[in-house]
Order: structure tokens, then C-alpha cells, then sequence
């Protein structure tokens, strides 16, 4: 993920307590629509990663950001994983 953020001139990096937040950073986060197809279409992987959060800022210093909430599986659970990020525990 971090050589094509690279080779689009963005990064990426965790942060926060457990590192359960993601921050992805690039000029092409300036647009909400760019940001709302990039988050679509990682949603899923984010989750199955265990992120809690993901943010988007176009550009390291912004002080304005957008960020979505997730709702992921906890780490101690066995999950069987269904399209569009959807998961049941299994027992």
C-alpha cells in the first residue's frame, strides 16, 4: 500500500492508541469524492487489518481532515470474512 501511495505522491501511517487508526495523506484527498471512492474501495482490507479508524488529509499539515469510523471484529475473535467487509464470529 505504501509504494502505490509513493508512486501517487502520498503516505500512509498508524497512529493513536494501538495503533487502530490509519492516516493516509495525498493532494488527491483535497476532493471529497476522491475520498469517499479511495475509502470504498480499502474499506474492506482496513477491516480485516482491525483499523478502528481511517482519515484522509491532502496534506501532512492540514489541520482539517475526514476520517471514517469502523467497526472491525475484535482481534481474539475467529471471523469468517463475506463480501463488502461483512463478517460473522465463528464459534
Amino acid at each position: 500500500m505504501r509504494k502505490e501511495l509513493w508512486i501517487a505522491d502520498g503516505s500512509a501511517r498508524t497512529i493513536g492508541q494501538g495503533y487502530r487508526t490509519v492516516e493516509f495523506v495525498s493532494v488527491a484527498f483535497a476532493r471529497n469524492a476522491h475520498i469517499q471512492q479511495i475509502h470504498d474501495e480499502m474499506r474492506e482490507i482496513l477491516l480485516m487489518l482491525r483499523f478502528t479508524r481511517a482519515q484522509y488529509r491532502w496534506f501532512e499539515q492540514a489541520s482539517e481532515y475526514s476520517y471514517y469510523s469502523m467497526e472491525p471484529p475484535n482481534d481474539s475473535d475467529l471471523v469468517a470474512w463475506t463480501s463488502g467487509g461483512r463478517f460473522r464470529v465463528l464459534k
